[in-house]
Order: structure tokens, then sequence, then C-alpha cells
């Protein structure tokens, strides 16, 4: 019997290995690189309910979570944008309640005078008398 033996050096072998190994991370790499893009794609197109989290009912899940996000990123700009032109212009804004107050104030007095007089009546009464019996 004869046998053949036939020997090839490792350093040719060795990167055409390298190269089959790294095609085949790549390809894995970017299949797992779809499925994260479709799972970020379908998180964020989620509907939540109005907390930004799933409610217990499917009902209440009526809010894109990207569009809720945005909204309330905004909002909350706005406050800040709005706490600090108020801050910045305090007095103006403290001479404008004064006028106001001032020009109102018959209105705004007799408002809470009705309110408290409202609230002291209960709607409800009773009468209690006593007569004295004739013989």
């Amino acid at each position: 019997m004869s046998s053949l033996n036939i020997t090839v050096d490792q350093s040719l072998v060795a990167p055409i290995v390298e190269a089959q190994i790294q095609a085949a991370i790549v390809r894995e790499l970017g299949a797992q690189g779809q499925l994260i893009e479709d799972l970020v794609a379908a998180a964020l197109n989620d509907k939540v309910g109005y907390d930004g989290r799933k409610a217990q009912y499917a009902s209440d899940n009526k809010y894109n979570l990207v569009a809720l996000l945005v909204q309330k990123k905004i909002q909350e700009a706005a406050r800040e944008a709005l706490g600090q032109y108020l801050d910045e212009h305090k007095a103006a804004v403290r001479d404008a309640v004064i006028k106001t107050v001032e020009q109102n104030k018959d209105a705004m007095v007799q408002a809470f005078v009705s309110s408290i007089t409202k609230a002291a009546d209960p709607g409800w009464g009773i009468t209690v008398s006593f007569k004295k019996p004739e013989d």
C-alpha cells in the first residue's frame, strides 16, 4: 500500500483560515445588526400609555413612544425657557400683577366674599319652635 503524504506550509493555510473566520464573523454581525435595528425600530414605534410605559390594558396604549418622549422634552425645555424669562423679568411681572389686582379689586373682593358666603351656607336648615300651650 502506498500512502500519499502532503505537507502544506502553515504560513500558506493560516491567512486562508483567518479570512474565512473573518468573513463568517462579518456575516453574523451583519445579521445581528439588522436584528438589532429591527428590535429598536419596533420598540420606538411601540404604543404606550400616557406615562411612556406599557399600560395594563391594551386600549390604554394609544401613544407613540417617540412622539411622547419628544413632547415631554419639548415641554421640559419650554418650562425651563419660560422660567428663565420670568426670572429675568420678575419686576415687570410683579408690577403687572399689582396693576391688575388694583384694577379688579372690587370684583375680586366681591368674588371672595361670595365664595365664603356660599361655603358657609349649607343649604339645609332646621327650624325648631316652642310654644306655650294655651289653657
